[in-house]
């Protein structure tokens, strides 16, 4: 926790006079919604009571504020009410693989009412569900997460396979710190662009596409770091992620349309 909390305000309205618009995710580094209270208590305010107003009120050009967690702490944000310039996402697992390596955070039960409670309140929802992995009965779990899915209504899921740069340095930090580092087990190659090592590519292509198939199709999909050859071998056409703003994104450069 930063005691100059405050001082994120000057910084954010300097990223919101890009003229391009963009999206800024709060939680890629550190969750979204983890340290709201703590903060709240030991301050009197919180990381989103100083940016959502910033994002409603400096933000002519229309950029994204986007808040990922596994967390439910969102009482705060809510009592500034729905806004078309703030996005919830949560990030959710197959359901044995929340049991088992998830710890220390929102049950993923509770994520997902959370979801579906400030979707029905009027709130911007996406939902993430990354990493998958070939754990026994994926198939099962998977049908059931996005069933799930399909009665929140998200505007956007996103879906990732289990990867890491460095799965043996990852796997050594947990068991260091005493949690479970068989998850790695399942990396077993590395992708197309030699990025990062990630679970074999005819599983996560396949749970890709069964995820396609089974999504409702309101629901825009998306494909998170994943080679463009994975969107192709899916038939996801890309439009836009978690952490790009859409098609036209200037990360992008344009060399994702399909």
């Amino acid at each position: 926790m930063f005691e100059n909390l405050e001082d994120i305000v000057p910084g954010a309205v300097r990223w919101l006079r890009q003229t391009a618009p963009a999206g800024l995710i709060i939680g890629e580094n550190q969750d979204g919604l983890a340290f709201e209270r703590p903060y709240k208590g030991r301050l009197g305010i919180t990381p989103l009571e100083l940016l959502i107003p910033l994002f409603n009120e400096r933000n002519p050009v229309g950029h994204t504020l986007v808040v990922l967690s596994k967390f439910t702490t969102t009482e705060f944000a809510e009592a500034l009410g729905p806004s078309q310039r703030v996005v919830f996402s949560w990030s959710l697992s197959l359901p044995s693989i929340s049991e088992q390596y998830e710890r220390g955070v929102a049950p993923l039960e509770a994520r997902l009412a959370k979801a579906a409670e400030l979707k029905r309140a009027g709130y911007r929802v996406r939902l993430r569900l990354d990493a998958l992995a070939p754990v026994p009965q994926w198939e099962h779990e998977l049908e059931d997460v996005v069933k799930s899915i399909n009665e929140i209504a998200p505007e956007m899921l996103t879906v990732g396979a289990l990867r890491a740069a460095n799965p043996t340095a990852l796997r050594r930090a947990a068991t260091g710190n005493g949690r479970d580092g068989s998850i790695f087990d399942y990396i077993t190659a590395r992708d197309p662009g030699g990025f990062k090592y990630r679970t074999a590519r005819t599983f996560h292509v396949q749970a890709f596409r069964r995820v396609r198939e089974l999504l409702d199709s309101s629901i825009k999909l998306a494909l998170c770091k994943e080679h463009e050859t994975t969107w192709g071998a899916v038939g996801a056409r890309w439009s836009g992620c978690h952490c790009l703003h859409g098609a036209e994104d200037p990360i992008a450069g344009g060399g994702m349309k399909m």
